[in-house]
């Protein structure tokens, strides 16, 4: 091989380079059905993880809510993928130094085939009124939600906060590309939370 050779096959490997460096990373492909070993690759996961707060374990599926100006309504979403919630199941079975059975998670999972489930925890201003509108947008479609239930919690001190789990079907859904969830409260305004499925398991 001369050296114009050598030089023309090196400008390939760069260009390459730089368009691999681009693409989404693929090593953690989302999936909505596990098999008995991904369970338990998931319950030794969330395990190991058993050092972490929440919001670090959690940080591949968590996200924070983009606010806009003059906006009050703030919060966090993170996506209960079944590797999630298998992931979530061992965490938590740690921190409660409680033995875990495969079996059980996969029974829980089962309710969930075929949906993508997201939790959301708000933050509204005092006296907010508790009425919220939830929807799933990617490349200009709107997903509308199968299944929303929520709370809310009052306490006597300290901050006021609105739980929202909500269901979108996932034959809907492009499970490489990214997903933007969107919360509206009873003034109209909207708090998106971007999810780029291609890098969560």
């Amino acid at each position: 091989m001369d050296i114009r050779s050598s030089q023309q096959v090196l400008r390939w490997l760069v260009v390459l380079g730089v368009v691999l460096s681009l693409l989404p990373g693929q090593a953690r492909a989302l999936s909505l059905s596990l098999s008995s070993r991904e369970i338990g690759e998931a319950i030794r996961y969330g395990q190991r993880a058993q050092g972490l707060p929440f919001a670090l374990f959690a940080r591949e599926w968590r996200t924070e809510g983009i606010q806009g100006p003059g906006q009050h309504l703030a919060g966090s979403a993170w996506l209960q993928s079944p590797f999630a919630r298998a992931a979530h199941a061992g965490w938590a079975a740690a921190h409660r130094d409680l033995s875990l059975i495969g079996r059980d998670v996969k029974r829980q999972l089962e309710p969930l085939r075929g949906q993508l489930a997201f939790a959301v925890t708000l933050l509204p201003p005092p006296a907010h009124p508790w009425s919220y509108r939830v929807s799933l947008h990617q490349d200009g479609e709107v997903v509308r939600p199968s299944h929303v239930e929520g709370h809310q919690d009052v306490p006597e001190q300290g901050t006021p906060w609105v739980y929202l789990y909500c269901l979108f079907p996932a034959e809907q859904v492009d499970l490489e590309g990214t997903v933007v969830l969107v919360v509206t409260d009873a003034y109209g305004d909207s708090l998106p939370f971007v999810f780029n499925l291609s890098r969560m398991r």
